[in-house]
């Protein structure tokens, strides 16, 4: 009976993995995926040469770059992610809008598998193996992966690059330096907190930084050969949208007429925007709700930057497979200082910080244990109409603890570096 446990484990994850991705297919049936409209749109827009940043659709417009969620008494679109990002979606712009939707949809549950995959094969002890897998699927059923999978988002996306750029490991012969490298630099152009990754390949992976080189300028050139001036755009539309959110001064929506159809999809469905609990906790927010608004962004972001390098410089000469979490934890950390909303979505970056504990800590680490905790709590949380606003604070409270001692992992020899030294 001992030796069926494994095979009777993954069939029930797997049986799991089928009803939660069920319940995303229903969903997406029934909503327009707010979050990816805009990426596509913007991306059609690129391609014909028009800011995506601050464009609005009027009534005439082609119906293919209309988005329902702009606001026309702001400056800017609802389009936030990079060029480069815009030029990744270019592939499903081209695709009929619903067909492009579940396309997605299919494609973060690919970029999901193999994430784990990933971390998976970068060398666990049984336990942590089953572990790992638990989490995952566990994950798939909070309201982090829901919101990230309803709306569109593209966080799956952004975390298996990560995951990849993490578990590279030459000396145990996974994967090429130079890719490696190359996917490093693309990362920082698809969202600029990636940039920290650039000082953490320059201390401990240095062959890799050509690799960066080359990513990161072709992130940035390949944008600029369809609209030259798009990344000043793109600058520009990010520090009003900054500008919004810190003041808290968005202006009030005035009523607009839409065509009853957009490609295909009908009006209601397209502007469909289920409710997912959440709260936000960035700096910016906590500081409105204690009674100071406005607070600067720069000086948030160079004192994240100033601690991120102190880190470094403090963990030098550290066995760099332990690093791993500290890495994933800094980018999680990251979103509390961007000047944004942080919505639910935002928790899929957790799945690398706490995988990477998993992977390198024995058992259950101590950076590990509150992001696992976390779980059932959001559990509950579909047990309420409205979730009560207290609760809603518990799993974020328990990511950011997760993060935080992610940044001290215990020197702990994984097991590809056990096997090389024997």
């Amino acid at each position: 009976m001992k030796r069926h446990l494994p095979i009777l484990g993954a069939v029930l994850l797997a049986l799991a993995l089928v009803v939660s991705f069920g319940i995303d297919f229903s969903q997406t049936l029934r909503s327009g995926a707010v979050d990816f409209r805009n990426r596509i749109t913007g991306a059609r827009l690129l391609e014909h040469g028009i800011d995506p940043y601050h464009y609005i659709w009027h009534p005439g417009d082609p119906a293919e770059f209309c988005d329902t969620r702009n606001n026309p008494r702001m400056t800017v679109s609802k389009t936030t992610v990079s060029p480069a990002m815009l030029v990744l979606y270019a592939p499903l712009a081209a695709l009929p809008y619903r067909a492009a939707q579940f396309a997605w949809l299919f494609l973060q549950w690919l970029l999901l598998l193999g994430t784990v995959w990933l971390w998976l094969r970068a060398g666990m002890a049984r336990f942590s193996f089953w572990l790992a897998l638990f989490f995952v699927v566990a994950f798939t059923f909070t309201p982090g992966w829901r919101n990230e999978a309803e709306r569109g988002q593209c966080y799956t996306l952004l975390v298996f690059l990560l995951a990849y750029v993490l578990t590279f490991r030459s000396e145990c012969g996974q994967g090429n330096e130079f890719l490696a490298g190359a996917v490093a630099g693309v990362l920082v152009t698809l969202r600029a907190p990636y940039i920290v990754l650039l000082p953490f390949l320059a201390l401990h992976r240095p062959r890799q930084l050509p690799g960066a080189l080359v990513g990161l300028l072709a992130g940035v050139i390949v944008p600029t050969l369809l609209l030259p001036h798009v990344w000043l755009d793109y600058a520009s539309a990010m520090q009003t949208n900054s500008d919004y959110y810190r003041h808290a001064s968005l202006p009030a929506r005035p009523a607009q007429a839409f065509p009853d159809v957009i490609e295909g999809t009908p009006m209601a469905t397209m502007a469909s925007v289920p409710y997912f609990p959440y709260v936000d906790l960035t700096v910016y927010a906590v500081a409105r709700r204690l009674g100071f608004g406005g607070v600067p962004d720069l000086p948030c972001i160079l004192i994240f930057g100033g601690l991120f390098l102190a880190w470094l410089l403090c963990t030098r000469g550290r066995l760099m497979r332990l690093l791993l979490p500290g890495m994933a934890a800094w980018l999680f950390l990251s979103d509390f200082v961007l000047p944004t909303s942080r919505w639910g979505y935002y928790d899929v970056m957790i799945l690398n910080v706490v995988l990477a504990e998993i992977a390198v800590g024995k058992r259950i680490p101590c950076a590990a244990w509150p992001g696992l905790l976390a779980m059932p709590v959001m559990w509950t949380f579909s047990l309420f109409e409205k979730v009560p606003f207290a609760l809603v604070y518990v799993p974020q409270i328990l990511f950011l603890v997760s993060a935080v001692l992610a940044l001290f992992a215990p020197d702990e020899c994984a097991p590809c570096e056990k096997n090389a030294a024997a």
